[in-house]
């Protein structure tokens, strides 16, 4: 698919600082006529017959939240007339496989990746964040920091440094996946579980619906998370952008996240 020249103006021209004095409703209000203007037009160009059609190959991970992440993008490539395929790689590899351009970018990543991988760009709409939190099944147990980890036994998930790196020095035992580590922590493996919050609601609700597990109240991790492009690609980025942007003002990143949650 092409992009129109005179939409790739109208975009990278958009010098925001330049509008404050408008105040931040009408600011808002012309994000959205421009985002609407991105949509309208790729609309247009993708469903001519004259139009190339434009596929992109993404890295992710399996588990609940990256499947997440991956019916959110689907989506957003979807409105722009892109279609996408999502091919699961061990993370390390991932980013060698997408930095080098062997793939069309990452499904979703931290913010952090950004400095560390020059030839990435990031999609500055954030998605649904990486939040972490303790699980157990003695309410006697109070969590409100890593610190109060320490006196137990820990389930943590392999080859996560969000939780690996806190927890390093601690009694833990390792999970390969996310029903391993409920099925630890309800046969009395261990005293605790730490993961992302929505893959452990989604893992509870669908093998564990009977068990009295507890999440307790203190987010140990809060991370925005954003999709990212390989810098040949940088055509798309105000394309995709403007997707997410709108499924997000729409509450339509909220109704998916919903929808996963939901247990067939």
């Amino acid at each position: 698919m092409h992009i129109p020249f005179a939409l790739r103006v109208i975009w990278i021209n958009l010098d925001i600082p330049s509008l404050n004095s408008l105040g931040e409703a009408a600011i808002h209000d012309l994000q959205k006529f421009l985002f609407g203007l991105i949509l309208a037009a790729a609309a247009l160009v993708s469903s001519s017959p004259l139009a190339e059609e434009r596929h992109v190959t993404l890295s992710y991970f399996e588990s609940p939240f990256q499947n997440l992440q991956v019916d959110i993008l689907s989506e957003a490539y979807k409105r722009i007339g892109i279609s996408a395929t999502f091919t699961p790689f061990p993370g390390a590899r991932a980013l060698k496989m997408s930095s080098t351009g062997q793939l069309d970018g990452e499904t979703n990543r931290i913010g952090k990746i950004k400095g560390k991988y020059p030839t990435l760009i990031q999609v500055p709409v954030p998605m649904h964040p990486l939040i972490g939190a303790a699980f157990s099944m003695d309410r006697s147990i109070k969590i409100e920091s890593w610190e109060d980890l320490k006196p137990y036994d820990i389930g943590v998930m392999r080859g996560v440094p969000f939780y690996e790196k806190p927890t390093e020095g601690m009694d833990r035992t390792y999970a390969n996946d996310y029903k391993q580590l409920f099925n630890m922590l309800v046969h009395d493996r261990v005293d605790i579980v730490v993961g992302t919050t929505f893959s452990s609601r989604k893992t509870i609700a669908e093998n564990y619906p009977h068990q009295e597990i507890m999440k307790h109240k203190a987010n140990l991790i809060y991370i925005d998370t954003f999709h990212y492009l390989h810098e040949k690609n940088k055509d798309l980025v105000p394309l995709i952008q403007a997707s997410l942007q709108e499924m997000r003002d729409s509450g339509r990143i909220d109704e998916i996240v919903q929808e996963n949650l939901k247990v067939n």
